[in-house]
């Protein structure tokens, strides 16, 4: 365990009210008390403490400097401290164990470190070692119980302990409440008039364990007499092992894991706000998935039949000249830039002669293995190749196109 360091001594010189270098000796009395006239300089042995183990080197009271003023660290030294050419410093020395060191601090220049003494001291502070008088005064005349409370607490540096005890009696008075409403005792004699079959209205515990030694034990077995209304009653125990043994030999927990499965497949649930009842479980997702699948295929079906009554109309409008009458024969198939003399027809004549043979063996009927109720072309046997090829080629610019 470190050991306590303790104040030995305190010299002021040329700081607040003491010009000349003065020193305090507290090695002879660790407990001590500063009393003088006004205007004697105890406030400035407080203001030297406050200094020296102050972070910033300065007086929380002293304020801030400003141009019009000659407040912070500034009006730390004494007025006449300049003139004297005496350097405004406070010193201390601290015992701790058998080992004694010191330490001065400047009251001057704009860096004024604390000596390693003082850090040391002050790393040991638990609480702020300095409460102002002005602080004593607003406590005592001010402050409404409550509030001196907390001052004490935070001078202490007790803020959790506060905290928790403000919970505790926020806790205490909500049990004080609860204990004194009358609603929760009514809630248990209304249910336990409605277990009872109205027998016993209100909570007693001697009529409750006589209607259950009559009216519910006894024609049970007449053995089983509950003696008080604890778990640890010994019909109880017994009625309880009872209970187990008959549910495991009726199979109630296999019945158990067979309703989990079946509310896994189909459970429904009511909500209590809009009324409604949904459906989940596995077969619900299934019935919904079957559903969007046979839209989708709907929908291919129908694009399907889109798309090839588009490609017939684009390939009848491009062989049109083929067929025009009065209209020259072209030397060239428009569809496919095959040469006519290289067909299976010869001629563009052949090809206006046969084309009304093709036309009859090629009906319009509405394919039987789509949904939709477009008609369709299908395609006889006896179509020439050129026609074919025509179709195909056809068919395969208007998919680049679209593509």
């Amino acid at each position: 365990m470190a050991d306590s360091s303790f104040l030995q001594s305190l010299e002021l010189s040329g700081l607040r009210a003491y010009l000349q270098p003065k020193t305090f000796d507290f090695s002879k009395k660790r407990c001590l008390a500063i009393f003088a006239p006004n205007g004697s300089g105890k406030s400035s042995v407080i203001d030297a403490l406050e200094f020296m183990f102050s972070e910033d080197g300065t007086l929380e009271r002293l304020g801030l400097r400003t141009i019009n003023n000659q407040a912070g660290p500034v009006a730390l030294a004494h007025n006449l401290a300049e003139e004297a050419k005496i350097a405004a410093a406070v010193t201390i020395g601290v015992v701790s164990g058998k080992h004694a060191t010191s330490g001065s601090r400047s009251a001057i220049g704009a860096k004024r470190p604390m000596p390693a003494v003082a850090t040391t001291v002050n790393a040991c502070f638990a609480v702020p070692p300095i409460i102002r008088g002005h602080a004593l005064r607003t406590f005592v005349e001010i402050h409404t119980p409550e509030q001196r409370y907390t001052d004490v607490a935070n001078w202490l540096q007790l803020g959790p302990l506060v905290e928790v005890q403000k919970n505790i009696r926020a806790l205490r008075t909500q049990v004080k409440a609860a204990s004194e409403d009358g609603t929760a005792l009514q809630r248990v004699d209304t249910q336990l008039a409605r277990e009872v079959a109205q027998v016993v209205k209100a909570w007693d515990s001697a009529a409750i364990l006589a209607y259950a030694n009559m009216s519910v034990l006894a024609p049970l077995d007449a053995s089983l007499v509950l003696a008080a209304l604890t778990a640890g009653d010994p019909a109880y125990l017994e009625l309880e092992a009872r209970a187990k043994a008959e549910e495991n030999k009726i199979g109630l927990a296999g019945l158990r894991q067979i309703r989990n499965a079946a509310a896994a497949l189909w459970a429904e649930l009511t909500d209590a706000e809009s009324g409604e009842t949904v459906a989940s479980g596995a077969i619900p997702t299934f019935d919904g998935a079957v559903g969007v699948l046979s839209a989708a295929v709907a929908e291919e079906a129908e694009e399907r039949g889109k798309a090839a009554s588009t490609v017939f109309q684009a390939l009848w409008k491009a062989a049109e000249p083929l067929f025009a009458e009065g209209a020259p024969a072209p030397a060239v198939c428009p569809v496919c830039e095959t040469p006519v003399a290289e067909t299976a027809a010869g001629s563009a004549e052949a090809i206006r002669v046969i084309s009304p043979i093709i036309w009859k063996s090629w009906p319009i009927m509405p394919t039987p293995r789509r949904r939709s109720t477009r008609p369709r072309l299908l395609r006889p046997k006896l179509i020439p190749n050129w026609w074919l090829r025509c179709r195909g080629s056809l068919a395969s610019s208007a998919k680049m196109k679209r593509n």
